[in-house]
């Protein structure tokens, strides 16, 4: 984990940071953990460098006593193995993708529901691309998210 190279994305990091919800009540000692695993990603992962919302993935596993290169290297893990670097890059297509596979689901699926969204001008991407892109880290509070 390198947090020390220069960072084109220490800004929007730095400015993300104070809002990064139930983390700064919970443990805000490990701001500075915070900051140093997002640079060195955004450094390792430079197709997607920096996105906001990778600082709720990242400050569950610290908030779970992960030290932070375990933190970076799950991070790590996720982008490459996983493939979800590939979300966040192409004006987040595969997020787009996820977002209509939800919908057409909840069509065939939930139609109440959809209905009622529709009826009161809501779209489905109003609240899916934040849980897509945040892994759903963002919506609950940390003691309900588990990084087991």
């Amino acid at each position: 984990m390198n947090a020390s190279k220069v960072c084109n994305f220490e800004r929007d990091i730095l400015s993300d940071l104070d809002r990064t919800r139930s983390f700064n009540q919970v443990i805000p000692a490990r701001q500075n953990s915070l900051l140093k695993v997002l640079i060195a990603l955004s450094n390792a992962v430079p197709k997607v460098g920096y996105v906001q919302g990778l600082n709720s993935i990242a400050a569950v596993f610290l908030a779970h006593n992960i030290t932070d290169s375990e933190a970076y290297w799950i991070m790590k893990y996720i982008f490459k193995k996983k493939h979800f670097d590939d979300a966040m890059v192409d004006n987040f297509a595969k997020v787009q993708l996820l977002t209509y596979q939800l919908e057409i689901y909840m069509r065939n699926y939930l139609p109440e529901i959809i209905d009622h969204l529709g009826e009161n001008g809501i779209n489905v991407s109003y609240f899916a691309t934040q849980w897509f892109i945040t892994m759903f880290s963002y919506d609950f509070e940390l003691s309900h998210v588990r990084a087991e």
